[in-house]
């Protein structure tokens, strides 16, 4: 963490693993909240995208576990993940959404993911900081 700090890659996002048949209707909500106003721009937000299954080739954890069998990834982005207070209101804003109340929410910092630690990893790293 020292490190990501050190060269200014503090930027992240939440994870939430959706199931495909439920994908478009948390989707919409996140879209609405947007919309409305609800991720007010002193909380950083930057983007939400929804991602396709993982590569198993990249990661054979998952093809092992079966972890993302019908599951897509909805990620909200945050520019600042040692700002806890502003990214874990962030995470309120979801769950006050009524998204995450039967999905598991993942904070993931950016520099792992330039980095390539991914669950599972041989260094037995942790990639996901907050969770709630």
């Amino acid at each position: 963490m020292e490190l990501a700090k050190q060269h200014k890659v503090t930027s992240g996002k939440w994870l939430i693993a959706v199931p495909w048949t439920e994908t478009d209707e948390v989707w919409q909500k996140l879209v609405n909240g947007l919309l409305d106003g609800k991720f007010a721009d002193d909380l950083g937000m930057t983007f939400i995208k929804v991602f396709g299954r993982s590569n198993p080739k990249k990661n054979p954890y998952y093809l092992e576990k079966r972890k993302l069998v019908d599951n897509s990834m909805i990620s909200i982005a945050t520019p600042d993940w040692t700002n806890k207070e502003k990214t874990m209101a962030v995470s309120k804003v979801i769950r006050d959404l009524g998204i995450g109340i039967h999905y598991e929410l993942k904070y993931k910092q950016d520099f792992y993911s330039v980095l390539d630690i991914l669950k599972g990893n041989p260094y037995e790293l942790r990639p996901t900081i907050y969770q709630c």
